[in-house]
């Protein structure tokens, strides 16, 4: 008997750990030790990238004559999350309006591109013009001026184009700075950061005057529908404005769908006169959360071998060509919500059809080289 219980007392020491105390870790928490450990060298971890500033390669089927585009002063890419800012559609439609002014024509619920539940409303005044204002989505707003402003003056695809307005000149009396702080001071009054980077195109009326050009619905002019009585209150600086994330450009396919990276679909837009905004067009503006992860970012050779595989496939005698590769950060809607922030490369490409000569763009993440196509 005493035996065993010298046997019992020995394992006893030996299970509980006599002399000392110890503890036994489960599964789960192995596992989660492990995960933060991954994490924290993750972190400590620093990718840095560097591209050449062009590819070339010749292949039958599809040509790589591509300017490689980096418009940063960083070569870090950090994972991040982009948080949608809130427009107060009220507050806007009061400034362009005033407080007084109530003439609701539209208000119709429904559901965005996806899912999520909205709430647009129209307001219209035939002296002030129309403004849309769409909850979780944006606003535009049109003054009967930019209707003949937008008769006169097109914005190019890229900033980089020639256009026959100045992107230097400036108005006597009336500065691109005072007209940046006048937009600035009404949209962060209304919940909207305004980026300090922007191109902004000058407008003067005795230009717009003359090449205004409108036409009815049949394609032809329609000489009644152009402004008559230009003067220098009309005289106007076209804004478009620019974040960045990680020192990069930012990029989003325009109201979820028009996804083609150029000018006009930027999400924040704003013209102004000497009387005030004329128009405005605000969709999807972020606020960013840099993480501590850096992203490894893969060789363009990478991103060039999944476009060569994918075109020299394609039947037929068209041929294609890559002309432009620019790296930019995209908001990436990574729920019905959520936004995470990745590296893309937008493609400028050309096809040959017979001598009908197209252009298009294609999206490729820069870290696993997965194409984004938005539909």
């Amino acid at each position: 008997m005493k035996k065993i219980i010298v046997f019992c007392m020995i394992g006893l020491c030996v299970f509980c750990g006599c002399g000392g105390k110890t503890e036994t870790k489960t599964g789960k928490q192995l596992a989660v030790d492990v995960k933060e450990k991954e994490k924290s060298e993750a972190e400590e971890t620093v990718y840095q990238y560097h591209f050449p500033e062009e590819y070339k390669k010749a292949g039958e089927k599809i040509e790589f004559d591509t300017e490689i585009v980096v418009d940063s002063s960083e070569n870090v890419f950090y994972k991040g999350k982009a948080e949608l800012e809130a427009l107060d559609g009220e507050k806007l439609k009061d400034y362009l309006y005033g407080t007084d002014f109530d003439e609701q024509v539209f208000e119709e619920k429904g559901t965005d591109y996806v899912g999520n539940e909205i709430n647009t409303i129209i307001w219209q005044s035939e002296e002030k013009g129309t403004l849309q204002y769409i909850k979780s989505l944006g606003s535009t707003y049109i003054s009967p001026l930019f209707d003949h402003i937008s008769q006169a003056f097109h914005l190019p695809d890229k900033q980089y184009e020639e256009s026959w307005a100045s992107t230097t000149e400036e108005f006597d009396g009336f500065s691109r700075e005072e007209a940046y702080e006048k937009i600035r001071s009404v949209l962060e009054d209304c919940g909207i950061t305004v980026p300090e980077e922007y191109i902004c195109y000058t407008l003067p009326y005795e230009e717009m005057a003359e090449r205004e050009y409108a036409e009815d619905m049949y394609g032809n002019e329609d000489v009644e529908a152009e402004k008559t009585d230009w003067d220098e209150n009309d005289d106007a600086y076209f804004f478009v404005f620019q974040s960045r994330y990680c020192g990069l450009p930012t990029y989003h396919p325009y109201v979820y769908r028009m996804e083609k990276d150029i000018l006009e679909n930027r999400p924040l837009q704003a013209v102004i006169s000497r009387e005030g905004i004329e128009y405005l067009s605000v969709e999807r503006i972020f606020q960013y959360k840099q993480e501590k992860e850096s992203v490894e970012l893969l060789p363009f050779e990478k991103i060039a071998e999944v476009l060569e595989k994918q075109f020299t496939r394609i039947m037929g005698e068209e041929t294609y060509k890559v002309k432009r590769a620019e790296l930019k950060a995209m908001e990436n809607l990574a729920g019905k919500k959520e936004y995470e922030m990745v590296p893309v490369w937008i493609i400028d490409m050309e096809i040959n059809d017979n001598g009908d000569i197209r252009n298009f763009q294609k999206f490729f993440d820069a870290a696993t080289a997965k194409e984004y196509i938005f539909q």
